[in-house]
């Protein structure tokens, strides 16, 4: 059975069900109908909604009802509608920080613990070879939030430090161990979601860094800001195409070659 990320708030006592509710009571209010987003954005000539919502109007139908009994409704529309949703709507975690009812630290802890807790409830035994993998779309917006919300601010904020200069010998063990965090949260989440490409970017990076730490050697701040950044590029690349497609795809370009140049460069470093 799925658990919803709100349910794991609220049985961890990390949230209130009141909490969550008004959460979920202001993703609805930013939620416009088919209708406005079809007027606001052009889907439609103006004539044609017309005639929908007078149809809608006189037999009580739903909007979509309506639209398909007159013929306007297809599946050029429906992506157009669900398109623009996606770009209006809020996540869930997005709302929760904004009203400071979890820190982004506790909110990352809380991903980690969450997606660790249902990939051992949900497939403890993982074949050996994948070839043909499907996204758990149920996870997806959770998925995107963490990324967009969490992870991608905090490692932003570590590759600016160093374009700053604000990272020396002195303080990088902490800062890179901070962003290897990062990488392990985004790790555990692209795992239940089955984003694969984006899992094996991230396992890539964290392994990198891990490595990196444990020799106890100066660290080349450039070359952990070049791998850094080239694998934030990559997975930022896959985060557009989840959002927009529901599928990893960077245009023109082949996931096992992108994978395997930044490989490449980590191993030569």
């Amino acid at each position: 059975m799925t658990v919803l990320f709100s349910e794991y708030l609220i049985e961890k006592k990390l949230l209130s069900m009141e909490q969550v509710l008004e959460i979920f009571i202001e993703q609805l209010e930013i939620i416009p109908s088919s209708a406005e987003l079809i007027y606001e954005f052009n889907l439609l000539p103006k004539n044609d909604l017309l005639k929908i919502l007078m149809k809608q109007q006189i037999e009580g139908l739903d909007f979509q009802a309506s639209a398909k009994s007159l013929g306007l409704w297809n599946s050029e529309v429906s992506d157009s509608v669900k398109k623009k949703l996606k770009e209006i709507y809020k996540p869930f975690t997005e709302i929760l920080v904004q009203k400071e009812y979890l820190t982004l630290d506790n909110l990352s802890s809380a991903i980690i613990s969450f997606t660790e807790q249902n990939i051992q409830e949900s497939n403890p035994i993982k074949p050996v070879i994948e070839p043909i993998h499907k996204l758990n779309k149920e996870m997806l917006f959770e998925y995107l939030d963490c990324f967009e919300n969490v992870i991608s601010i905090n490692i932003k904020s570590f590759l600016a430090k160093i374009k700053n200069s604000e990272i020396t010998q002195n303080n990088f063990r902490n800062e890179i161990n901070n962003v290897k965090s990062e990488f392990i949260a985004l790790q555990a989440a692209a795992n239940f979601v089955n984003a694969k490409y984006s899992e094996k970017v991230s396992i890539l990076v964290s392994n990198y860094i891990e490595k990196i730490v444990s020799l106890n050697n100066e660290f080349n701040i450039d070359k952990t800001k070049e791998i850094v950044e080239m694998a934030f590029n990559i997975l930022e690349g896959y985060f557009q195409s989840l959002k927009l497609n529901e599928i990893e795809d960077i245009k023109g370009l082949n996931p096992n070659d992108v994978y395997n140049e930044l490989k490449n460069i980590v191993e030569k470093s």
